[in-house]
């Protein structure tokens, strides 16, 4: 994955690390110019959770924003075209998989306070 976030998505992506990380300030964020590596290192220090966690989380919400917006550009093809009923199984599941692990780490947050 690119270090550098696609500044087309930036400005989703600053609104769901703020969901998570309530902590985190527009102003933390600018500072990292969407760099994913800086952006890990501002949670890390107000939160003290693994860097590695970190970054594993924003590279699954960039991956979830890059498929939301290439489903956006193939809305207008059939049902058919967009995939099988596996891949939308698929993707379901891994969604619930991803709201799992945030239930974990937003838990993990609710513990150390």
């Amino acid at each position: 994955m690119e270090n550098q976030f696609v500044s087309g998505n930036w400005q989703r992506l600053k609104g769901k690390v703020r969901k998570l990380w309530g902590n985190i300030t527009d102003d933390d964020l600018e500072r990292t110019q969407g760099n994913i590596d800086e952006i890990s290192g501002v949670i890390q220090r107000k939160y003290g959770v693994k860097k590695d966690e970190i970054k594993t989380e924003l590279e699954t919400m960039v991956g979830n924003l890059e498929i939301s917006s290439e489903e956006k550009s193939t809305e207008t093809l059939s049902a058919g075209a967009q995939g099988t009923e596996a891949d939308r199984k698929e993707k379901l599941e891994k969604d619930k998989l991803e709201r799992q692990k945030l239930h974990r780490i937003r838990q993990t947050d609710v513990d150390i306070f």
